[in-house]
């Protein structure tokens, strides 16, 4: 910035050197980042009910392994001078409030699920299912979808697994109650009532395919 006085003018501050990307330190190394993936990896499914990898088979605490994870990175990337690499993966990964959110040992059960695949999934209904029509949808619209159609459906539905519904409302059937329902009817029927109505069903269905045929015949 310069301050213009008649013909003179005095910069109040000088203009940063120009940089370059090549003088910019890297920030890892390519011979670097293929270990540092292999040793995350092996940190995401290290688990307390999952026996080490060794010839005792050892089983260890959920504290321990997150001490043992963090000592390697730490070591890993201390003997190769990675101290960006390091604070990253402390601040992103490797921390406590950061490590319960993707590493496996910081839940009891072994969950099945990996970090994103329930968001992956939402947002596949609402492009699938909601803005099937819009390729590049406004935030707007988005939000609104979200607010009116999205968020009740996910209401309803834990409400039917907490089993909370209103009074008066039965609860719907599980899809094999509805198919032995739907078999409880139809063999309390007597067989010759059966019988008539599979008859019917077939000549309803010849009936409603005979016009598409005579059509057909006609144009040849």
């Amino acid at each position: 910035m310069v301050l213009k006085v008649g013909d003179s003018r005095t910069p109040i501050y000088p203009a940063p050197p120009p940089t370059r990307a090549q003088d910019l330190p890297t920030f890892c190394p390519k011979e670097y980042r293929k270990p540092i993936i292999e040793k995350f990896r092996v940190h995401l499914h290290q688990h307390p009910s999952i026996p080490s990898n060794d010839d005792a088979g050892t089983l260890l605490m959920a504290d321990k392994i997150h001490r043992r994870a963090v000592k390697e990175v730490y070591d890993f990337c201390f003997e190769r001078d990675l101290s960006q690499v390091w604070a990253y993966l402390w601040n992103r990964w490797y921390c406590p409030r950061q490590w319960v959110l993707w590493a496996r040992a910081s839940c009891p059960a072994i969950p099945r699920l990996k970090t994103t695949m329930i968001v992956e999934s939402l947002w596949r209904q609402i492009k699938r299912h909601d803005l099937p029509q819009f390729n590049r949808p406004q935030l707007d619209l988005v939000t609104n979808v979200v607010l009116k159609f999205l968020l009740p459906r996910v209401k309803h539905k834990i409400a039917l697994i907490h089993e909370e519904r209103r009074l008066g409302r039965p609860q719907g059937l599980a899809p094999w109650q509805a198919s032995f329902a739907q078999d409880w009817h139809n063999m309390s029927k007597p067989d010759e009532l059966r019988s008539m109505e599979k008859e019917l069903a077939i000549l309803k269905d010849t009936l409603r395919k005979a016009p598409a045929r005579a059509e057909t015949t006609r144009r040849d």
